[in-house]
């Protein structure tokens, strides 16, 4: 996923570079893009049932279920991302989709949304993705059908090593961030602390006038 700062609503030339670079370091072509757009089908099909795994993980969990006031709100939540995956399944990764991730950081910083919760939720929409597109690949024949255990074994195998990358980008976010944290606590105080020895030198000079 393209990462877009929070900041970001407009996309300038700056910033549609950066998309770009992003893009080309991760070596995210257009044959990939091609490669995305020739499985759309089975993604828009999915998806609805990938989502209905999420938000079921979302209402088992207390930490995430918070920010949900109702049912409706779950399935307003539910739309919205339907709608943002279409930018995926059709790989189309320009200046509206990058926008449209922009307004959904920016959202994720102001309610408190920790990155945690939503890498953990992409794993559990690729898993459910990741099994339905090899499934699609290698046709089922039967309930002992050979291809149907390949199939299985296959899409385990490489959802299982997608969800320990996230896995491991949510760690290492996690403590970036909490180091970030600190320094920029460690800035504040030092500041405060010149601050007040500034004041305390100014007041002293001044009494001994």
């Amino acid at each position: 996923m393209t990462i877009i700062t929070p900041s970001t609503q407009t996309m300038d030339g700056q910033a549609l570079s950066d998309l770009e670079g992003r893009m080309s370091f991760m070596g995210l072509t257009e044959a990939d893009c091609g490669s995305i757009r020739s499985i759309k089908t089975v993604i828009d099909q999915e998806l609805s049932h990938a989502l209905d795994k999420f938000y079921n993980k979302v209402r088992q969990t207390p930490e995430v279920r918070g920010f949900f006031s109702s049912e409706a709100h779950i399935d307003h939540a539910k739309q919205a991302q339907q709608k943002h995956w279409e930018n995926i399944s059709s790989a189309s990764f320009g200046t509206d989709y990058a926008q449209n991730v922009g307004r959904i950081g920016s959202i994720h910083a102001r309610i408190g949304l920790e990155p945690r919760w939503y890498i953990g939720g992409y794993a559990v929409v690729m898993d459910h993705l990741i099994h339905a597109i090899v499934d699609q690949a290698l046709p089922k024949g039967g309930l002992f059908d050979k291809k149907s255990m390949i199939a299985k074994k296959l899409g385990d195998q490489i959802s299982s090593l997608c969800k320990a990358v996230l896995f491991e980008m949510d760690l290492t976010i996690s403590v970036y961030l909490a180091e970030a944290e600190k320094a920029r606590a460690k800035s504040r105080d030092e500041a405060i602390e010149k601050e007040q020895v500034f004041v305390a030198q100014s007041f002293g000079s001044v009494i001994q006038d």
